[in-house]
């Protein structure tokens, strides 16, 4: 039954696709050109949408906490054979030998991933349209929608330990440079939307460079530099000649991306899986209102014009840092539910009253206060009160004095997922237990964890510099009542 009904669907589709007029998603090895028809490009997209493979039943075991590369490298180990055939990108010039890998890479997803790849699938569904839409617009191949599965598992607010921010892990100055605002007030990393639009920039600029999409997206792992540095000293004009020579990361990151496209597009049926790319064809760009305001004023405010909540405020303008928009937010675009500008703007200009609009507390400096604990008190820094204030001096505060206070930030602006606990084992005080370091560990947070001092540690394990822990490293971990 179930066979017939897949094979009734795939004639539909069929019969669809044949029946409308198709066009080219991109060249066969370059960005190709802007479109208007998006209509009739939908049309061509949905061909070879629906292709059931049988690999058999998945084992649904989550290992959330591997890393990709951990994936990648477990996968690589593994005695299992590598999946029949091979279909993957075709202007990505896969030789043959890194297609076995690949294949064993999707076969080892397949078996242990199925979860967490349906938990990314669910984050981003609110986006996949509009990335697909600006994909298709600009001429470039549209399954980078598959990229910010491997950068961010599709979390708007993930942050890196490097500190690249957002959906497309985006460096301060790297997103400055493609058109983002980052700094105290704003950090437009964590706008979906916007972000979407500096990465687009971003990999367009590096397919231009390059001429090739292996390198390009290579390249957007590691930096052009390091890439333009491995093609002069190995010769070497693709990705696959020159990947021995980058790092680790970027060496299993190319065929991660190939990886999530095999999954996604051939063998989704076995995990229950639905396409990112399909859904963004089928959901198009969602549609919003913009504002842009010349007066600064405060979030409590903003979500009040727009008849929303703070958190749904926040949703919609992830961007703001601080609970006010800066001193100068020209050129900041207000994103609204669609509809509902005019009653916005027509809320403002009932609310005339200028007190109202007020986005700075007054503090009233007393005997024996500084500037460290202010800052403290309010969730702000000293240099920013100086700057605010017209501070030379810190020490020299005179009691009486009213200083202005910045809004405080937003809770969580770049939170990231709490650690695990970690299962103590029962043993009997003043005894040891091994550990293994896993990646993003450190001897701070292992202390806090377990319940020991990081100088206890270090002289336990004879390590000289906290600065030298490894993952794979295995340490001693003192047993306390305690814990």
């Amino acid at each position: 039954m179930k066979s017939t009904l897949r094979f009734g669907w795939a004639v539909f589709i069929s019969g669809f696709v044949l029946s409308c007029t198709t066009f080219p998603l991109r060249r066969a090895n370059g960005p190709g050109v802007k479109v208007d028809d998006l209509a009739d490009l939908w049309r061509s997209a949905v061909e070879d949408a629906f292709f059931p493979t049988d690999v058999g039943d998945p084992l649904d075991s989550l290992f959330a906490e591997l890393t990709w590369e951990e994936v990648y490298e477990e996968a690589l180990k593994a005695p299992e054979a590598g999946l029949e055939g091979w279909t993957s990108l075709h202007f990505l010039d896969v030789p043959p030998a890194e297609r076995k890998k690949i294949q064993k890479l999707v076969r080892y997803t397949l078996r242990r991933r199925g979860k967490y790849l349906r938990r990314i699938v669910e984050r981003g569904r609110p986006y996949y349209g509009y990335i697909v839409d600006r994909l298709l617009a600009e001429g470039l191949p549209v399954e980078l929608v598959y990229l910010p599965i491997i950068e961010s598992a599709y979390n708007p607010r993930a942050r890196s330990r490097a500190g690249a921010v957002g959906l497309w892990q985006f460096i301060a100055s790297t997103g400055r440079k493609f058109g983002l605002r980052v700094d105290w007030w704003v950090d437009e990393r964590l706008d979906p939307y916007r972000s979407t639009d500096a990465a687009i920039r971003y990999l367009r600029a590096l397919y231009e460079e390059f001429g090739r999409w292996d390198l390009a997206i290579a390249a957007y792992n590691v930096g052009e530099g390091k890439i333009r540095r491995a093609l002069r000293r190995t010769g070497g004009k693709t990705f696959w000649d020159i990947h021995r020579r980058l790092p680790r990361e970027t060496r299993m990151y190319v065929p991660l991306f190939i990886t999530m496209y095999e999954i996604f597009r051939l063998h989704r049926d076995e995990l229950g899986l639905e396409d990112p790319l399909v859904l963004g064809l089928k959901a198009g760009p969602p549609a919003f209102d913009y504002v842009e305001l010349r007066k600064p004023t405060t979030l409590s405010r903003l979500a009040r014009w727009a008849g929303l909540s703070e958190r749904e405020f926040l949703k919609l303008n992830p961007w703001m840092r601080r609970r006010a928009l800066p001193p100068d937010p020209r050129g900041l675009r207000i994103r609204l539910p669609a509809g509902t500008k005019e009653t916005f703007l027509a809320a403002i200009r009932q609310d005339r009253d200028p007190a109202k609009w007020q986005t700075f507390r007054r503090h009233r400096i007393r005997r024996g206060e500084t500037l460290s604990h202010i800052a403290r008190r309010y969730g702000t820094t000293v240099s920013m009160l100086m700057r605010m204030n017209g501070i030379r001096n810190p020490r020299r505060l005179r009691p009486g004095r009213i200083l202005l206070v910045p809004p405080p930030p937003v809770r969580g602006a770049y939170a990231s997922a709490p650690r695990k606990k970690r299962r103590l084992p029962r043993l009997p005080e003043g005894s040891y237990f091994l550990y293994e370091v896993r990646r993003g560990d450190t001897l701070y947070d292992l202390a806090r964890t377990f319940g020991v001092s990081v100088r206890e540690l270090m002289r336990i394990n004879a390590i000289s510099s906290p600065r030298r822990l490894r993952p794979g490293m295995k340490i001693r971990i003192p047993v306390r009542t305690s814990s």
